[in-house]
């Protein structure tokens, strides 16, 4: 759906007043929210929406487990896992197919000729931005700059 489309103005229209139609309901509003993000992800494309659905629920876990517990080293394990499953995952779809070739290459320059087998997966849309966003809020609850969403 794109920002200038008839159908978006709709849909934040609807949004909108659903919104403020919840005034006195926080959790039914922050609810509402993340429906509409998660629809408006799937109007471009709902291939990838249980990564994004997986990633907002692990993180939002980490998160909650990162205001609870005071010691350093599990909150420290918290955060690494946090980021490991998330740049793994842009990993995997940006770099995947550059590693598998430049190793590829790498074998082939050291004399063992090898044929590449690339995985060509599509990127989903945004993931980047998801990423890094998901990724400053673990940091921030890590750091204490924030509190963990409830």
């Amino acid at each position: 759906m794109l920002f200038n489309s008839l159908g978006y103005v709709l849909f934040l229209a609807v949004t909108f007043v659903a919104f403020w139609s919840l005034a006195r309901h926080r959790v039914a509003r922050i609810s509402l929210l993340l429906a509409a993000s998660y629809l408006f992800y799937m109007s471009w494309s709902a291939k990838f929406i249980g990564l994004v659905i997986a990633s907002t629920v692990v993180d939002y876990g980490i998160g909650i487990a990162l205001g609870r517990i005071e010691a350093q080293r599990p909150r420290k394990l918290l955060l690494l896992l946090s980021l490991t499953l998330n740049l793994g995952l842009l990993g995997l779809f940006k770099y995947a197919d550059f590693f598998i070739e430049a190793t590829a290459d790498a074998l082939t320059l050291a004399g063992v000729p090898t044929e590449p087998h690339l995985l060509r997966l599509t990127l989903p849309v945004g993931i980047s931005f998801y990423t890094f966003q998901t990724l400053s809020y673990t940091i921030d609850v890590y750091r204490r700059r924030i509190p963990p969403a409830h």
